[in-house]
């Protein structure tokens, strides 16, 4: 089943019954919001030969091909994962090598590249050179958070789909059917993204938000850095709370109608924001990034 993203649903839908599929696909948007699903169930589609219908990629995951697909034992399917690692040119040679093959048992075939967003030059050069003159009966579906690394002349040569973060009362109702408790505080935490709300499920979601927010309105700042180490709080964890609580801040700040007000404290979680988004990066101390957060807040 597939939620909140019924327009690009249906494109993909209509390409396939038109038999106008494109060779290069962009899904962006948000983490957890489905475009890896979207992706999957087209890949379903077109690998097994099933004709949408009612504008539904309506292939069912018990299907033969879907399961092929979702085992990695479908031969002409190939998906290089999201991982926390850097890609390497030779890694992405070797999946770019297999693009040239012959589909051995469908009359397509599919490669999917999760996490484009993170490729480096080299690998966008490399996938530029096959996008000029893309192999027949061979798709492409890049998937990325965001499209600012990739360069306008790939853009240019892809059918672009960007997906938007779902309404909050569809992941409150998706993790009602779950099952789950707080179900309408985890949705609205989620930032419209079933995949975050189920992580922040996971992993102490709640209780980091109100201990980090706590660090603000209470100025409790060692409790907060003592709960996310007492607990080894993942990162992502943190930033999505932290970006949650500096959203609702901003918002209660405009509501002043000080121009000059709101321009300086914007300014000021600008700064912050840029930190947490660049601490992965530069693999920042966790605790450090979290007591420099609430410094900068407070000092700035």
């Amino acid at each position: 089943m597939i939620l909140g993203h019924e327009k690009n649903e249906s494109v993909l839908a209509k390409a396939i019954t038109s038999n106008h599929v494109f060779p290069t696909w962009i899904f962006s948007g948000a983490y957890g919001i489905g475009k890896a699903s979207i992706a999957y169930k087209f890949t379903g589609c077109l690998l097994s030969g099933h004709m949408p219908t009612n504008d539904k990629l309506d292939i069912l995951n018990n299907d033969s091909t879907m399961k092929m697909i979702q085992n990695r034992t479908h031969p002409d399917f190939t998906v290089l994962e999201q991982t926390l690692e850097s890609v390497s040119i030779d890694e992405i040679r070797n999946i770019f090598d297999k693009i040239y093959m012959t589909p051995t048992i469908s009359k397509w075939r599919v490669i999917i590249l999760e996490n484009a967003s993170s490729f480096n030059k080299n690998i966008c050069n490399s996938l530029l050179k096959i996008l000029e003159e893309p192999p027949q009966n061979t798709v492409i579906i890049l998937i990325c958070t965001t499209l600012g690394n990739l360069p306008k002349t790939l853009l240019s040569r892809a059918m672009k789909l960007h997906f938007s973060p779902l309404p909050i009362d569809i992941v409150e109702n998706y993790l009602q059917s779950k099952n789950i408790s707080n179900a309408k505080e985890l949705a609205s935490l989620s930032n419209g993204s079933i995949g975050l709300a189920l992580k922040l499920n996971e992993k102490n979601g709640i209780e980091t938000y109100h201990h980090l927010l706590n660090g603000f309105e209470k100025k409790d700042v060692q409790s907060a850095i003592k709960f996310v180490k007492d607990n080894d709080v993942d990162f992502e964890i943190v930033r999505e709370c932290f970006l949650h609580i500096f959203h609702e801040y901003l918002c209660e700040i405009i509501k002043n109608n000080d121009p000059l007000c709101n321009d300086i404290e914007l300014a000021k979680i600008q700064k912050i924001v840029s930190l947490l988004d660049h601490s992965n990066t530069y693999m920042l101390d966790k605790n450090a990034v979290i007591a420099a957060t609430y410094e900068q807040f407070f000092n700035d």
